[in-house]
């Protein structure tokens, strides 16, 4: 639809003073749905049975970069395969360096993952399509777009705006999958949502921005995709392609080759497990830190989130002694999120210079002097635990815990085993681990986890380690061959 300067003239005198929730302001809603649905494909886009949308992203997570400076955004691949009809999703992801190769898929029977690099698969009877694809629906405009026509009935006019220098039309809608109502901005003159903008409580804008509209058999998308985290880019398209009506049922099928996902540790309940005489590997599902028993008082190893509640179960089956040092090993933000925890339970925070600003962030102010201590030096010794500072794959600045009474090195997103009886393949990040371990010269027979139950045997994991995951593209598959 085109728009001669009387008709675009006439419309903004009238939509841009239309009261939301009048007469007028529901007629607007109606036609924007319906310009919209016009915009992206009319008839045919009504009558989309399916589709495929490939990818090639840059792929970043806030507070996670290699150096606390800024956020790098790093290769991720992506195939959405959706079966619209039936409301099945499927997504294989690749990235992280070759470390992340995946496939989740959902069905009537609910969600199946299937991990590349180990060749295993694990349902989830439970799960529902938007559990996993509500995220991904709101990254690809023509997916939103697709969600606003199922619930057209829900569309809320709520004024006009000019948005890169042309009149767009602003709209809400009851969006399935989250509670966060949506705003678009729709193009007046094409129909296309140019931006859509969730606003999460307490956390940040989240504003999905779409441009560089092209046509594929009469179904229009935006080649060109930018997420904003308040002012941050976190991820962004080099390219982007779609094929309507090409999915085939293959795409829902749990592939030849694969096997069940082994047994896992059982996580599913807190847990305090005594490692060896005086060290404790606390939590619950995936958030675990460490507790030394230094006589009459605790360190805690690991600042992920959760730890009052591991302090009080140690408590609870071990008797109450208070927290004197929390050892943090680097700076992402997931790992300094007890840090106000611990800092309201007395204890000192140890942590690389690094972690400091992250530490502030997650504390919502500036930590006391008197409550930090920084570690400067190649090697720290607090109260019979060594920390050594090292440099990993993962981030440049890391402090790997050891406590040697205990023959055990306490580490975070380095290595990670779930499974009851083998250890986990070996990435880059945890072949450096090994590397350093040895370098180092300490005598290891366990490795404890932040994300994870399990106690792994350092011979098990050397095992693994002999025939390492580095490759770019270890699992050959044609997403990132």
């Amino acid at each position: 639809m085109t728009l001669s300067l009387k008709n675009f003239a006439a419309l903004l005198l009238t939509s841009t003073f239309l009261m939301p929730g009048s007469a007028q302001a529901g007629d607007m809603a109606h036609m924007v749905t319906s310009k919209v649905i016009d915009g992206y494909g009319g008839e045919k886009f009504e009558n989309l049975k399916s589709i495929t949308i490939n990818s090639d992203l840059r792929y970043g997570w806030m507070g996670q970069g290699h150096t606390p400076h800024f956020v790098e955004l790093e290769p991720m691949t992506k195939i959405h395969k959706f079966d619209l009809k039936n409301q099945r999703g499927s997504e294989e992801a690749w990235g992280r360096g070759g470390a992340y190769s995946e496939r989740v898929f959902t069905d009537e029977n609910g969600q199946t993952r299937m991990n590349f690099i180990e060749g295993t698969y694990a349902e989830d009877k439970e799960a529902g399509f938007y559990d996993h694809f509500g995220g991904e629906i709101r990254s690809i405009d023509v997916m939103v777009a697709h969600e606003l026509m199922k619930q057209r009935n829900t569309v809320v006019y709520k004024g006009d705006k000019y948005y890169r220098g042309d009149l767009h039309h602003i709209i809400e809608f009851d969006m399935l999958g989250t509670t966060i109502e949506p705003t678009l901005f729709i193009n007046a003159q094409t129909g296309h949502i140019s931006l859509m903008q969730r606003d999460v409580p307490d956390y940040a804008m989240w504003s999905y921005s779409f441009d560089d509209f092209q046509k594929t058999k009469g179904i229009s998308y935006a080649g060109e995709f930018v997420l904003f985290s308040d002012n941050n880019i976190i991820e962004y398209t080099k390219s982007r392609t779609i094929m309507p009506n090409r999915v085939k049922h293959a795409a829902f099928k749990i592939e030849r080759g694969m096997s069940p996902e082994p047994e896992a540790v059982d996580n599913s309940q807190m847990s305090v497990d005594e490692v060896a005489p005086n060290l404790f590997h606390a939590g619950q599902g995936f958030g675990y830190g460490a507790f030394v028993d230094a006589g009459d008082h605790l360190i805690a190893l690991g600042g992920y989130g959760g730890l009052k509640d591991r302090y009080e179960a140690y408590t609870k089956a071990h008797g109450e002694k208070p927290l004197r040092h929390l050892i943090l090993t680097h700076h992402h933000s997931d790992h300094v999120a007890s840090a106000k925890q611990a800092l309201e339970l007395g204890a000192t925070l140890v942590m690389p210079a690094t972690a400091r600003a992250n530490v502030n962030t997650a504390y919502g102010s500036t930590v006391p002097e008197e409550k930090l201590v920084i570690l400067e030096d190649a090697k720290t010794t607090i109260e019979g635990v060594e920390i050594h500072m090292v440099s990993t794959p993962h981030v440049q600045s890391y402090a790997l815990l050891y406590v040697p009474a205990a023959k055990t090195i306490f580490q975070e997103d380095l290595y990670n085993s779930t499974s009851k009886d083998s250890a986990a393949r070996v990435t880059k990040t945890s072949l450096a681990l090994k590397t350093q371990v040895e370098t180092l010269g300490l005598d290891v027979e366990f490795i404890l986890g932040a994300h994870g139950r399990k106690a792994e045997n350092w011979s098990a994991f050397a095992a693994q380690a002999e025939n390492p995951l580095l490759g770019h593209c270890p699992t050959r598959r044609a997403i990132c061959s």
